[in-house]
């Protein structure tokens, strides 16, 4: 199977919303950290 240029952005959007999600994760975990100290 070839990759056609309609799977590259799907791809990249896959890519971009883990790292997002990722992001807010680490923002929670270090928020959760400063309230408790």
């Amino acid at each position: 199977m070839t990759i056609s240029q309609n799977d590259v952005p799907t791809a990249i959007d896959v890519l971009t919303a883990i790292d997002v999600l990722t992001a807010i994760d680490i923002v929670a975990l270090v928020a959760s950290g400063m309230r408790r100290s």
